[in-house]
């Protein structure tokens, strides 16, 4: 810490009114209404104000609580119960009222104190300390009295040093504010997508009517059977693989993994034609998917365009797998379903995603139509055996897939003259058409 910093005891600068320490006002019930300005309690503060649930204090009433309405510059502190809750109060917060719950510290002579410098040095170390060893003094809930808040100590630099700290912290914070607020925008975008298209059907109503589907352009509208089909190939379920651009190559490895199982995958970059706008492609793609996988390497919380695809299956619903590969799942999808990738070879790390598709009932059918899809499609003895050997892993086979099976064998002479499937094939068929009857 350089030799400009200075200590100083709260009281002090309470006596030189540079500084003011005030708590909330005691309102009782029925002072409370609907209308007026909020008044605030630890649960409207965290990291600013949320007053959508508040309890409004008339404005006609204003009167009686004193100084304890907000003004701007104050720091609040939530002292009782949650204990350790910040935010600033800045020249566009909407004013309120303090409760009980609350205190502010209020600069009253900002050349010696800046608002700015004093909340983010409400976040540091010195202030923890102090307000942690005195908030569990009683067998109560945690609480930090206006007394031993007036008995704590500040260390101040310079006003400009001061001013050049808070500066710096401030346009961080309004980044990642920034980032939360686009991150809740392209959420509410993709449950309105979902909503407009798997809910409302409004593509499909606007096709009828001959008109183009609102909120979608035109290229995108023209989503076709045959785009589905150039986007993803005849494979299911559709696995859209967002990864960091770095790790393209390996990403396509685990593409022709998966699609040895049936599974149709979407990797960005690698499956748009060059004659195509990408990023219309993506959309596509997005809107499209079963499930989304997160290849999880070093960055990809880094990464924009990774955050927002994932922001999109969420908004979508759609099912997101992480495949950790130097990284752990952030943010939303920190409690989703996980895979250990690291150290492990691309046909391991496909079979551990198809295991965890098999388990989903949405993804378990899909992976049933690519397999049947595959079996029709055999092209070779090697594959024809491959594919037996995962068909007779299958404990049940739904009619309509098993009657596709039963043709492409009469069809297809790479089945139906493979001696590897010959000798499989029968007991096969008879255990499939043996659970169908149990199920009926």
């Amino acid at each position: 810490m350089g030799t400009n910093w200075r200590r100083h005891n709260v009281v002090d600068l309470l006596r030189a009114e540079s500084l003011l320490i005030g708590d909330g006002y005691r309102a009782k019930n029925d002072e409370l209404s609907t209308s007026g300005v909020p008044f605030a309690r630890a649960g409207n503060i965290n990291d600013g104000f949320r007053f959508r649930d508040a309890d409004y204090f008339p404005h006609e009433n204003l009167h009686r609580v004193g100084n304890k309405v907000s003004q701007p510059g104050d720091v609040v502190f939530t002292s009782k119960g949650t204990v350790g809750r910040f935010a600033l109060v800045r020249p566009a917060t909407a004013r309120f009222v303090y409760s009980p719950q609350l205190c502010f510290w209020r600069s009253l002579e900002h050349e010696v104190i800046d608002p700015g410098f004093l909340y983010y040095w409400m976040y540091g170390r010195e202030f923890y300390l102090q307000y942690k060893g005195v908030a569990g003094q009683t067998d109560m809930a945690e609480y930090v009295s206006l007394n031993d808040q007036r008995r704590m100590h500040i260390t101040l630099p310079s006003v400009r040093e001061q001013r050049s700290i808070a500066h710096i912290l401030g346009t961080i914070d309004d980044k990642i504010e920034l980032n939360r607020r686009m991150n809740e925008t392209l959420e509410a975008m993709a449950r309105a997508l979902f909503k407009s298209w798997f809910v409302d059907f409004d593509p499909v109503r606007a096709k009828a009517e001959g008109r183009q589907p609102s909120g979608m352009d035109a290229e995108t509208a023209k989503l076709s059977e045959s785009d589905l089909t150039r986007l993803w190939g005849s494979g299911a379920p559709h696995v859209f693989l967002s990864h960091r651009a770095d790790y393209k190559k390996e990403t396509k490895e685990l593409k022709e993994e998966l699609a040895k199982y049936g599974a149709a995958s979407f990797v960005a970059h690698e499956d748009i034609e060059p004659t195509r706008t990408w990023q219309t492609e993506i959309e596509r793609a997005l809107a499209s998917m079963d499930v989304l996988v997160a290849v999880l390497t070093r960055g990809f919380a880094g990464s924009h365009w990774a955050n927002q695809e994932v922001g999109v299956a969420l908004g979508l619903g759609v099912p997101v797998v992480s495949l950790r590969l130097g990284e752990d799942p952030k943010g939303f999808i920190g409690n989703s379903q996980a895979i250990g990738g690291y150290g492990r070879s691309t046909a391991e790390q496909a079979r551990a995603l198809i295991e965890t598709f098999s388990s989903h009932p949405r993804l378990a059918s899909g992976l049933l139509i690519g397999l049947v899809r595959q079996w029709e499609l055999v092209e070779s003895f090697a594959d024809a055996i491959r594919i037996m050997d995962l068909l007779n892993a299958c404990k049940t086979m739904p009619e309509e897939l098993l009657a596709r099976i039963e043709h492409a064998y009469e069809t297809n002479n790479q089945l139906h003259k493979s001696t590897g499937v010959k000798r499989k094939y029968p007991n096969f068929i008879a255990r499939m058409k043996s659970s169908t009857k149990g199920a009926a």
